[in-house]
């Protein structure tokens, strides 16, 4: 009776927890059960524009040899398209036979007539059961009524083509495995980290979900996927500035799977796809010229961790997918340390970096070869050491100082336009540097070394971008000389589309940005930080002191000049984000600053958030988090992020 009890009180303390992983497991189940069959197939014969659009095969053999490996294909199938039906069919049938060298497999016969508009005839062979080796389809129409092969145009009468239907998931066990992930994570959060500090919560949150979106993303899969490979490998050969054609344009030679890289600098690949080319080897022969002129413009320095994945990855093996993979790992590593770093030295808003590091975009930036990720966290780490130097009595000691200067010298290499976070260090008093000299020596070194850092990379990338993004410089006159459209333009992105920018910076839209998330769940999330945000605004806290054990009530005095400059620098960030998008994308005039995307503000959220909360106090020096427990929301960001994390597998695996 006592264990009995005992297990009662453990069951009844985790009740929410409970609670939200079976509703998740509900979510989890619908997402399945609504997402339809899914299967990936390739389509015989190869479309192409130099194929007639119809074949006729009355009275003639038609063979198509097929190749074939046994491990990934389940079975074959036929569909049919029915383009008119004044046609007589009567007597006209339709064999089908499938050989494997001497070995017939099967022979099949189709009656015409009894062919819908569309249909599927799944060849009744199970070719799990079949060696590896090419397969000989053959087909064969008799009759008058016009059959003919389907080539990527319709055809009158009825016409075929033929597919190759890959393993397709099973749903139970897809759910199964689901559940028992939901289970085994709800069940460690509630026995190792409930009630435990931020920081354990936030390692706990960022492994697990991180590697369940490693997983389920396949490689390259995010935004400009192809141009963010080709300039971290390069800088992982040691090519730090791009080369540079006749035309102006940035291009190199790399190793691609063919097919994979297509105009667009994004993929748009499938798990299955990027496992079918686990044999690809980056060697000199598959080497193929591609253009990367967006990334081009990137300093070598903010592909330092995935350029160390591939250079390690060639010691080892010239295998693609072991390269990108190895590059993807450091590069979800070095933005990880950086988000804990930022938790454990800032004395206000831990938990608004574990949210923003919780977010589903991003931790799909996370787990991909982008940078947008370490810009995010670097810019986090810079403002929490800000806080910790002004919200506390301590000095900055000389390891806080080698990576006071880091953070800062890195953000001014990543990307430009977040580089005015560095006026923040403004902020930190002069006691934190031992006094008025020592606080004008690093204010003079450091900002002379940022200034130099961005401005001779923004000198090198200057010639690239005045050479390929010839629009800019008309588009700056028309700034100029125009700055009240200019100011309208703003309004009226604002305007149409704020609303977009919002959601798709939580994550409304992954992948490519061509896989739209369920909405339900994007509302969710907004809700729920927003519900958040205004608890910790409004509602008055006690805090212990960790010294004397007494008791007092946050302090409501507002600090207003680091509120005031909070405000303008992130103002003033958000204006150069959209700058640069208008200057380098738009075209002259354009009334609406068009092609931003709501991960390009993730970086801006930390600042955001310190404001919107009421946690820029004068005296913060005992905040509410000292007492450094993590909140009810771990379970529910756990549940919410699993969710997106079955529709990108949904979305992915085929």
């Amino acid at each position: 009776m006592k264990q009995l009890g005992k297990l009662m009180h453990v069951l009844h303390s985790c009740i929410r927890e409970i609670a939200i992983c079976l509703v998740v497991m509900v979510v989890l189940y619908l997402l399945v059960q609504n997402n339809g069959d899914r299967y990936v197939y390739q389509q015989y014969p190869d479309f192409s524009e130099d194929i007639v659009s119809s074949v006729s095969i009355q009275g003639t053999v038609y063979e198509q040899t097929i190749p074939f490996s046994a491990h990934d294909i389940e079975y074959m199938a036929l569909r049919f398209d029915v383009n008119a039906d004044s046609y007589d069919y009567a007597g006209s049938e339709i064999t089908i036979s499938l050989f494997q060298e001497s070995q017939t497999l099967g022979s099949w016969t189709i009656l015409p007539s009894q062919i819908p508009n569309i249909y599927y005839y799944y060849l009744p062979v199970n070719l799990h059961r079949i060696p590896a080796g090419d397969l000989t389809l053959r087909i064969m129409a008799t009759g008058e009524a016009p059959i003919g092969l389907y080539l990527g145009n319709a055809a009158e009468g009825i016409s075929a083509d033929y597919i190759m239907v890959f393993d397709s998931y099973s749903r139970s066990k897809l759910l199964l495995l689901a559940f028992g992930i939901t289970i085994l994570l709800f069940l460690f959060y509630a026995l190792f980290c409930q009630g435990k500090s931020i920081e354990r919560n936030f390692v706990f949150l960022y492994v697990s979900l991180g590697i369940l979106y490693f997983l389920v993303c396949p490689i390259l899969s995010e935004p400009d996927a192809k141009n963010h490979y080709c300039r971290a490998y390069e800088v992982s050969e040691g090519t730090w500035i791009s080369p540079v054609n006749a035309e102006g344009d940035a291009e190199n030679s790399f190793s691609i799977p063919e097919g994979w890289a297509t105009e667009s600098d994004s993929m748009n690949l499938s798990l299955y796809e990027t496992w079918y080319q686990r044999d690809f080897q980056i060697t000199e022969d598959t080497k193929v010229s591609y253009q990367y002129n967006n990334m081009a413009l990137y300093s070598p320095v903010s592909y330092v961790a995935q350029a160390i994945g591939f250079a390690i990855a060639r010691l080892f093996s010239r295998n693609f997918l072991f390269s990108v993979m190895l590059a993807r790992g450091l590069n979800f590593l070095f933005a990880g340390i950086l988000f804990y770093l930022a938790i454990l030295l800032t004395p206000v808003g831990k938990k608004y970096i574990v949210w923003i590091s919780m977010l589903p975009m991003g931790l799909e930036l996370a787990a991909s070869i982008s940078s947008d990720a370490v810009v995010t966290a670097l810019v986090c780490l810079l403002v929490a050491l800000v806080c910790r130097y002004r919200y506390t009595d301590k000095q900055i000691t000389l390891p806080e100082m080698v990576l006071l200067y880091a953070v800062a010298l890195l953000l001014s290499q990543y990307k430009i336009v977040y580089v005015v976070f560095c006026l923040l260090l403004f902020l930190i008093p002069q006691k934190a540097f031992g006094g008025k000299r020592g606080y004008i020596t690093h204010a003079l070194t450091l900002g002379t070394l940022v200034a130099a850092a961005s401005l001779v990379w923004l000198h090198i990338s200057g010639s690239f971008l005045e050479s390929h993004f010839t629009l800019s410089n008309y588009q700056k006159d028309y700034i100029l000389h125009n700055p009240h459209l200019f100011v309208l333009a703003l309004i009226n992105t604002v305007l149409i589309y704020g609303a977009d920018l919002l959601k798709t910076m939580v994550g409304s839209h992954m992948g490519a940005l061509s896989f739209t998330t369920n909405a339900f769940l994007v509302m969710l999330l907004l809700i729920c930080l927003l519900i958040w945000i205004l608890r910790d605004r409004f509602e008055t806290e006690a805090v212990e002191k960790a010294e004397t054990g007494e008791m007092r009530k946050k302090a409501d005095e507002t600090d207003v000049p680091a509120l005031v400059v909070m405000i303008v620098v992130t103002l003033l960030a958000s204006l150069l984000i959209v700058t640069s998008e208008y200057l380098q994308w738009n075209d002259v005039g354009e009334k609406a600053v068009g092609g931003l995307q709501g991960r390009y503000f993730l970086p801006l959220l930390y600042p955001v958030l310190l404001v919107l909360g009421r946690s820029l106090n004068a005296g913060t020096s005992l905040s509410t988090e000292e007492a450094n427990v993590s909140d009810r929301w771990v379970p529910i960001l756990l549940g919410i992020n699993l969710c997106f994390v079955m529709q990108l597998f949904l979305h992915f695996v085929y």
